[in-house]
């Protein structure tokens, strides 16, 4: 059996080659963005094709002096360039989102599935854009929330995504998300009564351990499930107090 200190060097070793994955990743760009750079790229084609046959068309009837039927074409001419910089415009912005990162890149390719709120919290988790498995697995959380009753958008909604992506990252054998913030002033003071009330016998850690181990305890599933449930009281709460009479 593999002793702590192998599993944990197979679990660097996984996380570096994951990490060198998506560096690749973000030399190429999301499907759904060549796609929308390819449509636009067909609309200005066919739109341009179709002003120079209105054009070879307007030189025909102004050369037989039908000045009447040249301007009907100028004004569907002008119509049509209007059109074609408008797709003109579709490209470059499909194009230029080939330099931005995955994350970007995904929910510029999936804007019409997500809300704003819903983007934000993929901005926080970025694995959702670049992980099929962290992803399907957060689907089904949503699912699951929604079969609870919890309105999608509110914190108790978020709150239990923020679980199941916290319960991800330990089944995959991963450190919590991120990297920890050194505790300053008042959180850290916070920090060191838990820990003295914790380990009452025990010398205090240095601010290093002490700031990992808030981290640690801060991307956990059992601080995420105390943040559901305090958001499924306060949503009880204010349904509770909308009910009683206001005189």
């Amino acid at each position: 059996m593999a002793t702590e200190d192998e599993l944990r060097g197979e679990n660097a070793q996984l996380r570096r080659e994951l990490a060198m994955a998506r560096r690749g990743q973000e030399h190429a760009a999301h499907p759904g963005i060549i796609q929308g750079e390819t449509q636009a790229a067909g609309q200005w084609n066919a739109l341009d094709q179709e002003i120079k046959r209105l054009q070879a068309q307007h030189a025909d009837v102004l050369a037989e002096g039908k000045f009447t039927d040249a301007s009907e074409l100028q004004r569907q001419i002008g119509v049509l360039a209007g059109r074609q910089e408008q797709a003109r415009a579709q490209w470059q912005q499909w194009n230029g989102l080939r330099q931005a990162n995955p994350v970007e890149q995904f929910i510029a390719a999936n804007r019409h599935l997500y809300s704003e709120a819903d983007m934000a919290w993929i901005r926080a988790h970025p694995d959702y854009a670049t992980d099929p498995v962290f992803r399907q697995r957060i689907i089904e959380a949503d699912q699951e929330a929604q079969r609870d009753s919890k309105r999608v958008g509110t914190a108790e909604y978020y709150a239990r995504l923020d679980r199941r992506a916290a319960e991800h990252s330990v089944d995959a054998g991963g450190a919590a998300r991120g990297e920890p913030v050194m505790l300053t002033d008042d959180k850290l003071e916070v920090a060191r009564g838990i820990w003295q009330s914790m380990h009452p016998y025990d010398p205090p850690p240095d601010v290093k351990t002490l700031s990992r181990a808030w981290h640690e305890w801060n991307h956990s599933p059992q601080a995420h499930r105390q943040r559901e449930q305090s958001a499924e009281r306060q949503a009880f709460q204010g349904a509770a107090s909308s009910l009683r009479p206001r005189w």
